[in-house]
C-alpha cells in the first residue's frame, strides 16, 4: 500500500494520506499476524471477509496457506457437516482454482431440516454461481435456495437477518464487483474476535485512501480527454470520460494499478467513439474506407478519409502507439501488431453489422454472436488490458489473444456483454443510432416464438456462458495470469451496472454505486476519526492564540491566508480590540505596523492613515541602495496595508504606489524565492485575493522557504486536514448541482443556454467560503444559473419584440 500512495499523491490529499498512512500499516501487520495464528474454523470467514472488503491483494500468502490447510482437511474427509461451512468452503476452494466437486453437496440432499437453515441456504446460493458446465445438480440446489430464501424473508420481514439475505440474493459475490459492494459488507460484518475489528479498521482506512486516488485518476482522465479536443471536432460523439473510466476503475481494482486505469480509459473512450462513428455518423461507403485505413494503419495514407475521420484515425493511431511504447519501456514486449489487430477486427466487426442493416438483413442467432461477440468491444479491451498488466506474456498468451475463439475467458465475457446489451434494448445517452438485437434475430429464426420467449433464452444464454467462463477461470489449464483472469471476470460483473439504463436513459444503479463511494463517505468511523483529531487540533491552537503575545497578529494573518479564520472567529476578535485599544505610533518595525493597521481595518476598527508615517520617514533610504530581507518584508506590508485605502486618502494610496515600484525594482536582485513572495504580493495582494485559491501558494511559499516555526508548522497541519474536509464538501455540492441542472432540462429545451453549473456554482463555493454555508451556497448557484441563462436570450437569441415581451412579463 506505501508505495501506490507515495507514487500518486494529490496536493490536496497528499498529507492526509501520510497521516493515514501510519495506521494503515499498524493495522496491516496486526491482521497478518492475527491470519496467520487464526484458528481453522475461522480461516474460512476471515478469507471471505478479507475479499469481501477488497484487501485480500494483501494477503495472497496468508490466504494460499489457508486454502491448503482447508483443501487437505476437505480431501482427508475432514468436513463440517454444516451446510454453511460445507458451501463456503466449496466456493473459496474453486475461486482459488483447486479443484473441487459437487459431490460434496450429495450429503445435503433431500434433508428437510436444511429449508430453516438460513445461514447455510445463503452460503449454497452463493457457492451456486460458481458451477461449470455440466454442473446442474449445484445449479438446481441454487434455485432451490432462492426459493427457499426468498419465502423466508416474505414470512420473516422483521428478523435482523432479512436485510443481509435480501442483499444476497440481489448481488451474490462471484457475479459483483468488490469495489461497489464493501461498504454494505463492512457495515453488516459483525464479529466478537479481536482480528474482526482490526480488519473493519483496514477496510476503512483503505477507502479512504482509494477514494482519494479515485478522485485524483479521475481529474487525469478529465484533463487528458479535454486536451485531445475530440468533442470539440467531433460534435456527434458522446462525452463521457467518467463513464468510460468507470470500467477500469471497477475492473482494475488493486490500488497500485493506477497507470493501467488510466490508460486503458482511453482505449475504452476509442471503442465508444469509433461506435458512435459506426452506428450513427458515418455512410456506409465512409465506413469501408476507415476500416480500411485502420487495417493498413498507415497515418500518412488518409487522404480519401473525410475530415472527422482523419481527426478520428489520428486519436486512434497515437494513444496505440503511446500504449504499445508504454508497454514495451515497462515490460519489455511490443504489443503494437496485436493491439492494430484488434482495432482492425473490431472496425470489420462493426462494419458487418452496418452492411447487415444498411439492407435490411437479419442474420441467424449464430451468426449475430460470432459477430457481436467482437463488435462488444471487450475484446479490444481485453487485449489492452493484458498488455498493460504486463503477466504472463507469451508467444501461447499472445496467440490466444489474436485468435479470440480459442478462450472462453474472452468469448465468454464478450457475450455476456452483448446479451445485456441487446436484452433490455439499452439506448446509451443521446446515441440514436441502432446495431441491432439478438432478441430479433432470435424471434425470427423461432417462428412463432415471442419476445418474452427470447427474452427467458437471453437470461438462460448468458447463465450458460457463466459458466464457460467459470470453467476457463478456475481450471488448471487457464494459461492467462491471475491479474488478468481478474480483469476478465470483473469485466462479466460490470455489464448488469453499465447497461441498466432506466427510461430516462440514464443509469441509476451505476450513479448511486459511484456516489456511495465517491462522495458519502462511508468511512462513517474513518471520517469521524479525522474530525475529531482535527477538532483536538483546532483546540489546542485556540488555547496556544489565546495565550500568544507578540507573535498574534503574524499568527492571525497566516490563519486568514490559509483560509481557516472561521474556526477562530472569537479568538481574532479578542487579540485585534486588544490591539485596537492599545494603538500607538510609537513603533519602528514597518511590517507589524503596516501589518496591524491592516488587520485592525479589516475588522472594523478606525484607524488613521498616518499611522503610516514610518513609512514616509524611511522612502528616501530605501531609494538609496538595495532593500534587505526585513524591508522587503515591510514594503509588502505596506503594499497590502495600502490596499484598505478608503476616499481620501491620498498619502496611504501614495504609499501603495512607492512601496510597489520599490518592490518592482528589488527583483532584479532579490533570491528565487523572495521574489516569487514579492510577485505574489503585487500579482494578488491579499485584501483583493480569495483565500480558497490563494492558501495553497501561501503553504507552499512557508515550505520552500523552510520556515521551522512551531505554530506555523502547526497551523499548516490544521489546514491541510480542513482543506481536504472542505473538498469532500465541495465535491457533494458539485454532485447536488450538477443533479438540480439536469433534472431541470433547460439545456434540453433551450439549445442556445451555456451549460456550465459548475461554473456559476465556483461563484457561491468562492463567496461563501465558511463549509457551514452549504445549504446557502446550493441554492445562491440557481439564481446565478438564471442571471447567465437570462443574460445568453438577451445577447444571443431573442428578438428586440420577444425581450420586450418578456421584461413585461417578468414585471408582472
Amino acid at each position: 500500500m506505501a508505495h501506490f500512495l507515495q507514487a500518486h499523491p494529490t496536493s490536496s490529499n497528499e498529507q492526509l494520506i501520510g497521516d493515514l498512512q501510519v495506521r494503515y500499516a499498524e493495522k496491516l501487520k496486526e491482521l497478518k499476524d492475527a491470519l496467520a495464528n487464526i484458528g481453522e474454523d475461522e480461516q474460512l470467514i476471515a478469507v471471505d471477509a478479507v475479499q469481501r472488503l477488497g484487501v485480500d491483494y494483501h494477503f495472497q500468502e496468508e490466504i494460499e496457506a489457508i486454502m491448503k490447510t482447508q483443501c487437505t482437511r476437505a480431501y482427508n474427509d475432514e468436513c463440517s457437516d454444516e451446510l454453511r461451512v460445507v458451501s463456503l468452503r466449496f466456493r473459496l476452494l474453486r475461486q482459488q482454482g483447486y479443484h473441487v466437486t459437487t459431490d460434496v453437496f450429495n450429503k445435503f440432499k433431500n434433508n428437510e431440516k436444511l429449508e430453516v437453515d438460513i445461514n447455510g441456504l445463503v452460503e449454497l446460493y452463493e457457492a451456486s454461481h460458481m458451477s461449470f458446465q455440466g454442473e446442474e445438480a449445484l445449479v438446481e440446489e441454487g434455485r432451490r435456495s432462492h426459493q427457499l430464501l426468498t419465502a423466508w424473508m416474505h414470512n420473516n420481514l422483521d428478523d435482523h437477518r432479512a436485510s443481509a439475505v435480501a442483499y444476497s440474493l440481489e448481488h451474490p459475490y462471484h457475479k459483483s464487483l468488490t469495489r461497489f459492494m464493501a461498504k454494505n459488507f463492512l457495515l453488516s460484518f459483525e464479529g466478537k474476535e479481536n482480528w474482526v475489528n482490526d480488519l473493519k479498521e483496514l477496510g476503512k482506512l483503505e477507502f479512504n485512501m482509494v477514494e482519494s486516488l479515485i478522485r485524483n485518476e479521475i481529474q487525469q482522465v478529465s484533463k487528458w480527454w479535454k486536451e485531445l479536443g475530440l468533442t470539440e471536432e467531433l460534435k456527434f460523439v458522446r462525452d463521457q470520460p467518467i463513464k468510460w473510466y468507470t470500467w477500469p476503475m471497477a475492473c482494475l481494482a488493486d490500488p497500485n494499478l493506477s497507470e493501467e486505469r488510466v490508460e486503458l480509459t482511453k482505449s475504452i473512450s476509442l471503442v465508444y467513439i469509433i461506435d458512435d462513428i459506426f452506428d450513427v455518423h458515418g455512410t456506409l461507403d465512409e465506413l469501408i474506407l476507415f476500416t480500411a485505413a485502420v487495417e493498413r494503419w498507415d497515418i500518412d495514407a488518409t487522404g480519401e478519409l473525410p475530415n472527422y475521420m482523419k481527426i478520428c484515425f489520428k486519436a486512434l493511431y497515437d494513444i496505440t502507439n503511446e500504449t504499445s511504447h508504454t508497454v514495451h519501456k515497462k515490460h519489455g514486449w511490443n504489443p503494437i501488431e496485436s493491439l492494430k489487430k484488434s482495432w482492425a477486427t473490431l472496425c470489420k466487426a462493426f462494419l458487418l453489422e452496418a452492411r447487415w442493416f444498411s439492407c435490411g438483413h437479419l442474420p441467424n442467432t449464430e451468426e449475430y454472436l460470432n459477430n457481436g461477440f467482437i463488435s462488444s468491444g471487450v475484446p479490444v479491451v481485453l487485449t489492452h488490458g493484458f498488455f498493460l498488466l504486463g503477466q504472463g506474456i507469451t508467444k501461447e498468451t499472445v496467440h490466444i489473444l489474436d485468435n479470440l475463439n480459442i478462450s472462453s475467458l474472452i468469448s465468454s465475457t464478450a457475450t455476456i456483454l452483448r446479451l445485456w446489451d441487446d436484452f433490455g434494448s439499452a439506448k446509451d445517452e443521446g446515441q440514436d443510432g441502432y446495431d441491432g438485437s439478438y432478441i430479433k434475430c432470435y424471434v425470427n429464426e423461432n417462428q412463432g416464438c415471442s419476445d418474452e420467449d427470447a427474452r427467458a433464452f437471453v437470461v438462460h444464454r448468458i447463465s450458460e456462458e457463466w459458466k464457460f467462463l467459470n470453467q476457463e477461470c478456475f481450471s488448471a489449464s487457464n494459461p492467462f495470469s491471475a491479474s488478468f483472469t481478474k480483469l476478465a471476470l470483473n469485466v462479466a460483473r460490470m455489464v448488469p451496472l453499465m447497461y441498466d439504463y432506466n427510461s430516462q436513459h440514464r443509469l441509476p444503479s451505476l450513479e448511486e454505486n459511484m456516489k456511495s463511494l465517491l462522495y458519502d463517505s462511508f468511512l462513517a468511523q474513518g471520517q469521524d476519526d479525522i474530525r475529531s483529531q482535527h477538532e483536538q487540533k483546532l483546540e489546542v491552537f485556540r488555547n496556544l492564540l489565546s495565550r500568544v503575545g507578540e507573535e498574534s497578529l503574524n499568527m492571525i494573518d497566516a490563519i486568514q491566508r490559509l483560509g481557516i479564520d472561521y474556526h477562530f472567529e472569537e479568538q481574532i476578535d479578542l487579540i485585534v480590540s486588544s490591539h485596537a485599544n492599545a494603538l500607538s505610533h510609537q513603533q519602528n518595525d514597518l511590517h507589524e505596523v503596516s501589518l496591524r493597521f491592516r488587520l485592525l481595518r479589516q475588522h472594523g476598527h478606525f484607524v488613521p492613515e498616518d499611522v503610516l508615517n514610518l513609512f514616509k520617514e524611511k522612502e528616501g533610504k530605501y531609494f538609496k541602495q538595495m532593500l534587505n530581507s526585513e524591508e522587503v518584508k515591510g514594503l509588502m506590508s505596506v503594499y497590502e496595508a495600502s490596499q484598505l485605502s478608503m476616499e481620501g486618502e491620498d498619502a496611504l494610496h501614495e504609499a501603495g504606489k512607492l512601496s510597489g515600484h520599490l518592490l518592482n525594482r528589488s527583483l532584479s536582485y532579490l533570491g528565487p524565492h523572495e521574489a516569487r513572495l514579492v510577485e505574489n504580493t503585487l500579482g494578488c495582494p491579499h485584501h483583493r485575493s480569495l483565500a480558497a485559491f490563494m492558501a495553497k501558494n501561501f503553504f507552499l511559499s512557508n515550505s520552500q522557504a523552510g520556515v521551522n516555526n512551531r505554530w506555523l508548522n502547526m497551523l499548516q497541519e490544521v489546514a491541510k486536514t480542513d482543506f481536504n474536509l472542505v473538498q469532500s464538501l465541495h465535491h457533494k455540492e458539485i454532485v447536488q448541482i450538477s443533479k438540480w441542472w439536469k433534472e431541470l432540462g433547460l439545456t434540453r429545451e433551450l439549445k442556445f443556454a451555456r451549460d456550465e453549473p459548475v461554473k456559476w456554482y465556483i461563484w457561491s463555493m468562492a463567496c461563501l467560503t465558511d463549509p457551514n454555508l452549504s445549504e446557502e451556497r446550493i441554492q445562491l448557484t440557481k439564481p446565478i444559473s438564471f442571471i447567465y441563462l437570462i443574460d445568453d436570450i438577451f445577447d444571443v437569441y431573442g428578438t428586440l419584440d420577444e425581450l420586450t415581451l418578456f421584461t413585461e412579463a417578468v414585471n408582472r
